[in-house]
């Protein structure tokens, strides 16, 4: 019995806003339960993120080896697709594979088709293999609750050592589109090789070997279709004539030319030209403390193999992301930078909620156009901008 004033109460009629009637149950298994979940999410890194060729839906990988995929177009107002309906969005479907994701994109082989996701395959580069997934077949399992199956999967070759001996497979750090052969992906090994395989046969094509360290990234573009350029741990730029058996060349970036070691972590093709790369990494002063002390971006013309614009950073750049005009990049720092594509001037930078990220993606087309997600961390999670820089809701990311 409580007293107060001359009234008196029972205990259960004296009551907290928000406390429920019967006193509460400490459930330690249910709590534990719910603390590794919040320490697991805090230790997840989401890797990489693509939005879809029509721009409806984003789909995101983790380190953990799961895939998450969720509807964009319906977290936005119909009568104004700025507006947002929803301030925290669940997947629409979230499943696992096996090993650890490295990377993970949507790749469009035939666009005659009248539905949107025929002929379109997300294409996942693990810690063993590349993996594809027929998009519509995805569609499909999240109205009927199945976990979708990879259609096919694709290994590099095993490198072999002293006595016969075989090494461990490589892993696939960035897949991409060969734009100059039918059904055709390129992916960079950690074996310091990028592996073309032929889709429809389900056959290794060529090896591109010159690298002398660790493969991180390889672009190709429509516009130079039989050009593929790489980026390395060994901070060599390589551009590839996709027709013939050796390098075009393999270049220096312009800071690996002065008293760093440096690394290529990022690297994209122009749109509208093959003559133009940006490039992006971390650099080293030689002797220093092992880590990045510092980043660069660059801009090469390919036909002279010249940096016409550098710039060093203050920290690693770990993912760079072309859009008209401008170059996105993340990394190291708690911040999305925009750089001019031509000048590499720093237009704007924008305070962002996590450090450490390695995910960024921009739509190019249907109601999303333009809309940016950056992959999050502390907790694992997708950040939308629908303007540049300004996290306008977040997308929760599934867990194993």
């Amino acid at each position: 019995m409580i007293s107060h004033d001359g009234l008196t109460m029972d205990a259960k009629d004296f009551r907290f806003p928000g406390i429920a009637a019967e006193p509460c149950r400490f459930d330690p298994k249910q709590y534990i339960a719910e603390t590794n979940k919040k320490l697991k999410r805090r230790s997840v890194t989401i890797v990489d993120a693509s939005f879809c060729p029509n721009g409806v839906y984003l789909i995101a990988g983790g380190d953990d080896g799961v895939v998450n995929l969720w509807n964009i177009e319906k977290c936005l107002d119909d009568d104004n697709n700025k507006e947002i309906k929803y301030l925290e969005i669940q997947p629409d479907i979230s499943f696992a594979i096996e090993n650890s994701i490295n990377s993970i994109t949507f790749t469009q082989f035939s666009s005659s088709s009248s539905s949107p996701s025929d002929g379109v395959f997300v294409v996942i580069g693990t810690d063993t293999s590349i993996q594809l997934f027929e998009f519509a077949s995805v569609l499909e399992c999240i109205v009927s609750g199945e976990t979708p199956l990879s259609t096919c999967e694709y290994k590099a070759p095993t490198k072999r050592g002293s006595r016969d001996s075989t090494f461990p497979l490589p892993e696939f750090n960035q897949v991409v589109k060969n734009y100059s052969g039918d059904k055709q992906l390129i992916g960079a090994c950690g074996d310091s090789t990028a592996h073309q395989f032929d889709v429809e046969k389900s056959c290794l094509v060529r090896s591109y070997e010159g690298h002398s360290d660790y493969l991180l990234t390889l672009s190709t573009s429509p516009d130079g279709e039989n050009l593929l350029v790489t980026g390395a741990n060994d901070g060599m730029i390589g551009v590839w004539d996709t027709r013939v058996k050796r390098w075009s060349s393999m270049l220096e970036n312009n800071f690996k030319r002065f008293n760093f070691t440096s690394w290529v972590s990022s690297i994209e093709l122009s749109h509208g030209s093959g003559n133009w790369l940006t490039c992006a990494g971390g650099l080293q002063s030689n002797g220093g403390f092992f880590g990045a002390e510092s980043g660069f971006i660059e801009k090469v013309y390919i036909p002279s193999g010249m940096s016409t614009a550098s710039r060093q950073t203050t920290s690693s750049i770990n993912r760079i992301a072309q859009y008209d005009e401008s170059v996105y990049a993340v990394g190291a720092e708690q911040r999305l930078d925009i750089w001019n594509a031509v000048t590499l001037e720093n237009d704007c930078h924008w305070d962002i909620p996590s450090k450490n990220n390695f995910a960024i993606a921009i739509s190019e087309a249907g109601p999303t156009k333009r809309i940016i997600a950056i992959g999050l961390s502390d907790p694992a999670e997708i950040g939308i901008c629908l303007s540049p820089g300004v996290v306008s809701f977040t997308l929760k990311f599934g867990l194993k």
